[in-house]
């Protein structure tokens, strides 16, 4: 029997198989990307951010979410700068371009820790949740921690406990002022 010749009944059966694969992955895809959509509405919402709808459109959900964390929406160009220069790096074969494309990515990554810091404390949630997006990256942990920052985000937008702050940014009154300041 030929190894390289598959019968046509067994290759259309894989063909199938395949389809149908790609298929209820691109359902499960599209059921997590409503969900995370509807989570960013509530979030918005909750912080009473104006066209907190565009949590629904990729890229420009970053507009009401760089609102809710007051952070200045010129960081936005970093969610652009990076793949702009990565894809003209690829179309160019350019390694020079490739290296600027990595070297965009540093700013993303600072950008991105910065509004999750800022996420989580305009909503009172304590820095130790951001060690979740360490697990994302760890093999083992990232299957516990993808879903658990979902959790997560679905307990912030539902939770009547957990408010928007929109003085997040001040310091707190210090509590203990050094001796001889009365």
């Amino acid at each position: 029997m030929d190894l390289g010749h598959m019968p046509s009944e067994a290759f259309a059966a894989f063909k199938g198989v395949v389809i149908g694969f790609a298929f209820v992955l691109l359902l499960i895809v599209i059921a997590c990307y409503i969900f995370v959509g509807y989570l960013h509405y509530r979030l918005f919402h909750k912080a009473n951010v104006r066209h907190a709808w565009l949590a629904w459109v990729p890229f420009a959900n970053l507009w009401p979410l760089f609102a809710t964390v007051q952070l200045n929406r010129w960081h936005i160009v970093w969610y652009f700068a990076a793949p702009a220069a990565g894809v003209l790096a690829f179309a160019g074969n350019s390694g020079a371009l490739a290296f600027l494309a990595v070297l965009l990515v540093i700013p993303l990554v600072v950008v991105s820790i910065l509004v999750l810091i800022r996420l989580y404390r305009a909503f009172g949630i304590s820095l130790w949740w951001l060690l979740l997006y360490l697990g994302a990256f760890i093999p083992g942990v990232k299957w516990l921690a993808s879903p658990a920052i979902l959790v997560l985000l679905a307990y912030m937008a539902f939770s009547r406990s957990v408010v928007y702050h929109s003085d997040f940014l001040q310091k707190p009154p210090n509590a203990n002022p050094p001796p001889g300041s009365d």
